[in-house]
């Protein structure tokens, strides 16, 4: 059973997150080698809205995460957070609501 939450950048439309399930796991790819799969606002909000989910789902016995790998094909899993990103949507934020300068 394929689940659909995704993160997507405005700027490029590419799915960073790919979660699914696989038999009685879930499964998580990272799928942003070009920051090596860097954790971004988006994708933390999509992995927030799937693993209660699968929290509360007695099927699933284990949750699986895996990164995309880079262009060159080697591995990459997570580098941690993307902080260029968090501080971009930080940033638009503030000036969405009409604060900070």
């Amino acid at each position: 059973m394929k689940m659909s939450a995704a993160s997507t950048s405005p700027a490029t439309s590419t799915i960073h997150l790919l979660p699914c399930r696989r038999s009685n796991i879930g499964l998580v790819t990272l799928n942003n080698p070009a920051t090596l799969n860097a954790l971004n606002l988006p994708m933390i909000q999509a992995l927030n809205s799937i693993l209660p989910q699968w929290q509360t789902d007695n099927s699933i016995k284990a949750t699986l995460f895996k990164g995309s790998p880079r262009k060159n094909n080697k591995p990459a899993f997570c580098a941690g957070g993307d902080v260029k990103s968090v501080y971009l949507d930080g940033t638009s934020s503030k000036e969405k609501h009409g604060y900070g300068s």
